[in-house]
């Protein structure tokens, strides 16, 4: 009354099934009385804007899809497919290479002791904080990072320059991993870590499976080391 309305033609808006809203057709002196083709009016400009919700939830959903098709769900971090992809994206765009890029495999030694000792959760958390670490470290910025297996983590820097060495980015990798981590809170634990490295391009490679390279050079590191 104090706006003066003496009349309301109210429809529903719906969202994921469910009330969202209200579409309140107002109307002040004198009272209306709606016919037909007006409550018909208000429930189809409800509806559109349902259909609309609707389509804002289905593009949402289907973000979250593709996100959870790229990333791995312990680490965040990019999962292998995705990574893989990615590199043969860069190999195949923009025609032949000229500068070096390099790819790092990390594996995490004796990681499998962690889930027979303090279980699935503190392997979760811990790979967790390894990624978080990892991500936030400014040395390695201009790596691509991620989680080819339980236990490996994979690097990829697309230029290898003076000023972004190698050894250094190795050297920043070992570190972030080795600080200690605290577990259930019983006791620090710190990882000591296996490398293996392939630059690329490499002439006459078969880019399905770039990240293979690395993988025969963790092998052969692992075989060193005995």
């Amino acid at each position: 009354e104090p706006l003066g309305i003496q009349s309301m033609l109210d429809a529903p808006i719906h969202s994921s099934g469910g009330l969202c809203g209200v579409l309140c057709i107002e109307y002040s002196d004198p009272v209306a009385s709606w016919d037909l083709a007006e409550m018909a009016y208000a429930v189809a400009v409800a509806d559109r804007i349902s259909l609309l919700n609707s389509h804002e939830t289905w593009k949402n959903e289907r973000g979250k899809m593709e996100q959870m098709g790229r990333v791995d769900s312990r680490t965040g971090l990019e999962n292998r497919a995705f990574f893989q992809q990615r590199i043969r994206r860069y190999l195949t765009d923009s025609g032949p290479k000229t500068n070096l890029s390099a790819l790092i495999i990390v594996e995490l030694d004796n990681f499998n002791r962690i889930g027979a000792q303090w279980g699935l959760d503190a392997s979760i958390n811990i790979l967790a904080e390894l990624a978080d670490r990892l991500v936030k470290c400014p040395e390695l910025h201009n790596c691509h990072i991620g989680r080819s297996s339980v236990d490996n983590l994979v690097f990829w820097v697309p230029t290898l320059s003076a000023d972004l060495a190698l050894d250094d980015i190795i050297h920043s990798i070992r570190r972030e991993i080795a600080r200690p981590i605290t577990v259930h809170g019983e006791g620090n634990i710190k990882f000591s870590t296996t490398v293996g490295v392939a630059t690329l391009p490499v002439p006459d490679l078969d880019i399905k499976d770039p990240l293979r390279l690395c993988e025969i050079a963790l092998s052969q590191a692992k075989n060193r080391d005995g």
